[in-house]
């Protein structure tokens, strides 16, 4: 099994390697999009730690810092 999951990884580096820079922003973006639009991957923890962390800080402005950190974490 051990092997299965090393040769998959493998797989993915090989892949990747050979995909130019400006298709890789695109798979990012895409894979933001889906992260915070369609999966919504951990969306009330991510807000629910923003509004902990920024108790001054307004939906709008809290908003817009989900959105940087699910953009940096499809990157």
């Amino acid at each position: 099994m051990e092997r299965f999951g090393y040769l998959s990884f493998r797989f993915l580096i090989l892949i990747f390697k050979f995909i130019p820079f400006w298709m890789l922003y695109l798979l990012s973006d895409f894979l933001y999009f889906v992260f915070f639009y369609i999966v919504k991957y951990r969306k009330d923890v991510v807000f629910s730690n923003l509004r902990n962390s920024f108790p001054k800080k307004s939906e709008e402005e809290i908003y817009k810092i989900a959105k940087g950190f699910y953009h940096n974490l499809s990157d």
